[in-house]
């Protein structure tokens, strides 16, 4: 999947993707798995199935600080990279089959820079100036040697009588 069809996805208000290679940090824990990442009322929902043996971090509710943020990342659709940042701690945990799933709400993702949306504006200029400058440009001075060159040639054979 890529970034144009995700977001043509996202437009529609409803979605749900595929997400791989999860890894969520908070300042006392970092869990992995995979799950899925879904979209409805504007928001997102994270729902991370821990990798087996991967223990359920604690329930923080309450008052939270800034300290009890985290931040996650991973691949959606086994293409397009993203990351979380500022994200609160687990809603709800539930088992399904030994397995623990985490549910995160999260407010924003952001996906990952790929090509050239990986450079910086310099960057890119600097790129351009090249391109532009490996082009094969003829400057005045190579025109009037060219243009002379031609008219010794001219002359040479004028010369020889292989003018007509």
């Amino acid at each position: 999947m890529n970034r144009k069809e995700f977001l043509s996805r996202v437009s529609t208000g409803l979605a749900s993707f595929r997400i791989d290679d999860v890894s969520v940090t908070f300042r006392d824990h970092t869990a992995q798995g995979a799950g899925t990442l879904e979209l409805s009322d504007n928001r997102f929902g994270l729902k991370l199935r821990l990798a087996e043996g991967v223990p359920v971090p604690d329930f923080r509710g309450g008052v939270l600080t800034r300290k009890d943020f985290g931040s996650a990342h991973g691949v959606i659709e086994h293409d397009l990279k993203f990351e979380v940042k500022n994200l609160p701690p687990y809603q709800q945990h539930s088992i399904s089959n030994g397995a623990s799933t985490l549910h995160y709400l999260v407010d924003a993702i952001e996906l990952s820079p790929n090509g050239s949306d990986t450079q910086t504006y310099d960057q890119v200029r600097e790129m351009l100036r090249r391109l532009e400058s490996a082009e094969p440009q003829e400057t005045a001075s190579a025109a009037a040697e060219k243009k002379e060159e031609a008219s010794d040639a001219k002359r040479r054979t004028g010369l020889l009588g292989t003018n007509r």
